[in-house]
C-alpha cells in the first residue's frame, strides 16, 4: 500500500480528532488514518467508536498521564520541564513513558506522507503532546508534510492561550496561512451525539463548524 494514501492523526483525548480535525478524520480520501491518542481513561470506548466513524480509522492507544484541565490557566510548560509537578507527575515521567513508545510511532510515522498533530492550546496535556510530537518530528521526521490543527473548542474560548501556542510552535505567519475548512455542523452534531452521551459535550463542541489546519514549513 503507497505511503501517500496514508495519515496519521495525533490527538491527547479520544474525543480531539472529532472536535477539531473532522474534515480529515472522516475523509474518504485515504487508505489509512491512524488515529494515535495519548489518554484512555474515559468511559467511552476509543476502538469501537473510531471504527464505527470510518472504517479506515486504525485506533492506536499510548496511554500518557494526565495533567488535569483545571491546571490549564497556570500550567507552564517550562515550568513543567523545569521540575513543576503536578498530582505527582513530573516531566521526566511522561517523556519515559512517551519514549517508550519509540517504536510504534516510528513504524506509523513511517508508514504515511502526512502527519497532524494539535497545536496544544489551553490544556496542559494538549500541550505536553504537541511539546513531545514536535520534538520527535523534528528529530526523525522533518521531510514529513506536517499539518498543525487548533484545539476546539479552545482555540475560540482562550485567545490569550491561543496566542501563547502560536508561539511556542513558531507559528509568525498564521493569519496569512492558515487555511478553515467548513464542516456541516449538524453532520458533525449527529457524528458527535452519535459517538458519546450528551452529558460529555459542552455547548461550544456542538456549535463547531469548522476545521483551522496550518502547514508547518519545513
Amino acid at each position: 500500500m503507497k505511503h501517500e494514501r496514508n495519515i496519521v492523526i495525533i490527538e491527547p483525548h479520544i474525543d480531539d480528532s472529532l472536535l477539531s480535525c473532522s474534515t480529515r478524520l472522516l475523509s474518504q480520501d485515504f487508505d489509512r488514518i491512524y488515529n494515535i491518542c495519548f489518554y484512555t481513561a474515559d468511559d467511552r470506548d476509543i476502538l469501537n467508536y473510531k471504527v464505527k466513524l470510518n472504517n479506515r480509522i486504525i485506533p492506536i492507544v499510548l496511554p500518557l498521564s494526565e495533567i488535569h484541565f483545571k491546571h490549564g490557566e497556570t500550567f507552564s510548560l517550562d515550568g513543567f520541564i523545569q521540575g513543576d509537578v503536578f498530582e505527582n507527575i513530573t516531566y521526566e515521567s511522561i517523556r519515559g513513558q512517551f519514549d517508550s513508545y519509540e517504536l510504534v510511532l516510528t513504524s506509523v510515522f513511517s508508514a504515511v506522507s502526512a502527519l497532524y498533530i494539535p497545536c496544544g492550546i489551553y490544556h496542559p496535556h494538549h500541550i505536553i503532546a504537541n511539546k513531545l510530537v514536535s520534538e520527535f518530528i523534528a528529530e526523525r521526521f522533518k521531510e514529513k508534510e506536517t499539518y498543525i490543527y487548533f484545539d476546539q473548542p479552545y482555540s475560540f474560548n482562550f485567545p490569550k492561550h491561543f496566542e501563547l501556542a502560536l508561539s511556542r510552535n513558531d507559528i509568525h505567519d498564521f493569519h496569512s496561512k492558515k487555511n478553515i475548512e467548513s464542516v456541516s455542523a449538524s453532520d458533525l452534531k449527529s457524528k458527535m451525539l452519535e459517538c458519546f452521551d450528551p452529558c460529555h459535550l459542552t455547548d461550544d463542541e456542538l456549535n463547531i463548524d469548522c476545521v483551522i489546519l496550518y502547514k508547518r514549513q519545513r
